[in-house]
């Protein structure tokens, strides 16, 4: 091998590693804030950070209400929340925006009288088995009428 020949080798080399390093990055910072993934088995986690008052897919993109989250029937789901605040939260998955609504498929992250409290997480896997527009809420009363909600849209 030639010089050039060796050169342009090399060259290559450190652009794939760049290449490889920077997709590395995005994933771990993907993981780390909170974007979703899924697992090998093909479950979905979406990790959704509370505060006070409102939700997000990022500790930095806290809105209130919080971010719609768009799912699809039969899709395997998990929830997880991370509370970020200083006062104890919730979340469950209703189809009325009201505090006492009955979570549907299981999906609730604590209760009223048991939340997570700062800087607790928690999560529930789930399968929507029905399409439509649901609500994500705060089960702790009075977080609601707050702004600690968001749209759970289940697309068929």
């Amino acid at each position: 091998m030639n010089q050039k020949t060796t050169t342009a080798i090399v060259v290559s080399l450190v652009l794939i590693s760049v290449v490889v390093a920077v997709i590395s990055l995005i994933q771990l910072q993907n993981i780390l804030h909170g974007t979703e993934h899924k697992d090998e088995k093909g479950t979905r986690t979406i990790t959704v950070y509370g505060n006070e008052y409102g939700y997000g897919l990022t500790p930095a993109q806290i809105t209130s209400p919080g971010p719609t989250i768009t799912v699809k029937v039969g899709e395997k789901v998990t929830l997880r929340l991370i509370n970020v605040g200083e006062l104890p939260h919730t979340l469950a998955v209703v189809s009325e925006r009201r505090f006492d609504a009955r979570a549907l498929w299981g999906a609730e992250i604590g209760k009223p009288n048991i939340p997570i409290q700062p800087r607790g997480s928690a999560s529930v896997t789930f399968i929507p088995d029905r399409p439509g527009t649901y609500y994500y809420v705060c089960t702790v009363p009075a977080h609601i009428e707050l702004g600690m909600w968001g749209l759970f849209i289940v697309e068929g």
